[in-house]
This record gives C-alpha cells, structure tokens and sequence, in this order.
C-alpha cells in the first residue's frame, strides 16, 4: 500500500494553541491512535499546518478526528469569548447601578392600575422625562399593597418621581349630609376637588348609619388639600 503525505491548515484562531501543551497532546493521541507514520506542525509566516504521513485510510481517519476537534475547540472558544463579553457587561452595569441613587416604597394595591396607566404609559412617560428607572412590583386586584422601586443617577430626579407616585391612602369620617353637598350636583363639586387637590382618588365607603367614610388616595401633597 502506497505511502501518502497530506497538509491540513489549522485555522487561524488556533495557530498558537497547537503549539501548546494541550495543542502537542493532540498531535500526539492523534498520530498514535490513527497509526501514522509522522505527524508534524509547520509554522510559517504567522500560520500553522500540519504535515501527516501514513496510509491513506489512516490519514483520511486522522484529518476528520482534527477537523472536529478544531472545530469544537472553535466552538468552546467562542463560548469563552461571549461568557466574557458578557461578565463584562454585568459588572458594568453592576458598578453603574450601586452607584445609582434608589429609593424604595410601597402603594395601595387598589389604585396600582391608575398610577401606572394603560400599558404603563405613565410610568414610561415619567421614565423618559425625568430619566430614571422605575420597577412595579407583581401586582392583582387582590393586592394589598405593591412594592415600587425608583432609582437614577440624579437624586433631584428620583425624588421628584417618588414625590409624584407615592400615593396614600387616607380616610375621613364625614356625616352623610356633608358627602352629598361635596359630591355636589352631578359630582360636578368632587371633581373639582379633586383637579384642585390634585388627588388621584376619592371614594365613598359605607361607615355607620348617620356617617360615611370617605377615602382618599393622593401624595401628601394633594391630600392634605384635600381634606381642606
């Protein structure tokens, strides 16, 4: 059986790692289990080749077993490099946001879905104006109270969006007769406390038999204007 000589070109990432410890192992496990005559690494010109000699079945053998491991090392390699790429942007964005100012609160359940808006076009819209972050915690109707979380780069900023979504409640015993003068005809007196006051909300609970409860939701603000 004639003896055949065959280059394979070893791809460019790998040119240096065939010259090392694990890159010899290789070349070694390979000439040994293919039962080559020689397999030998030539360098030339910042690439690298490998010479094999053997028997044709041998080498045919020999250059498939290289080619998978070049190309699973590329693989792994390029595994690496995005594992890397991407430890670098975590700690980036670790170290922009512990430098970031957060302030943490919490708000009724009930009055979640008018804080944050349809589809949260509030909370986009404060977002974008004030360029701060904002992070509703998981909320339903059965919520008691949801956790927000607010947190930017400037401190003036953040508080003034805590300031705006920090709504609380705050309730108000009032006799039934004075609920039907604010209401006012047509609702048309409670509107215009509210739009005065700025509150969010002003509900009607049922209380005792001569009062009712009346409830608020509001920033500190707009409450207190509210009860005046």
């Amino acid at each position: 059986m004639d003896i055949e000589l065959v280059y394979l070109k070893v791809p460019d990432n790998l040119t240096h790692w065939i010259s090392t410890s694990d890159g010899l192992k290789l070349i070694e496990k390979v000439k040994s289990k293919k039962s080559l005559i020689d397999l030998e690494i030539i360098q030339e010109d910042g690439t690298a080749s490998l010479k094999l000699i053997g028997l044709k079945n041998n080498i045919d053998s020999a250059s498939l077993f290289l080619k998978f491991n070049f190309d699973n090392l590329d693989h792994v390699g390029k595994l690496k490099i995005r594992k890397n790429e991407m430890q670098t942007d975590l700690k980036k964005k670790e170290e922009f946001y512990s430098n970031q100012y957060k302030v943490d609160f919490e708000i009724p359940g009930e009055i979640v879905k008018i804080v944050v808006g349809t589809n949260y076009n509030k909370i986009k819209g404060l977002q974008e104006k004030f360029g701060v972050h904002i992070n509703v915690g998981e909320w339903d109707q059965s919520s008691l109270n949801v956790t927000i979380k607010v947190h930017g780069i400037s401190k003036e900023n953040v508080d003034k969006v805590v300031k705006i979504l920090h709504v609380k409640k705050n309730t108000i015993n009032l006799d039934k007769k004075e609920v039907s003068f604010l209401i006012g005809k047509g609702g048309d007196r409670i509107k215009t406390i509210i739009e005065n006051s700025k509150l969010l909300k002003i509900d009607f609970d049922n209380g005792t038999v001569t009062e009712k409860v009346c409830v608020m939701f509001g920033n500190d603000n707009a409450i207190e204007l509210g009860k005046y």
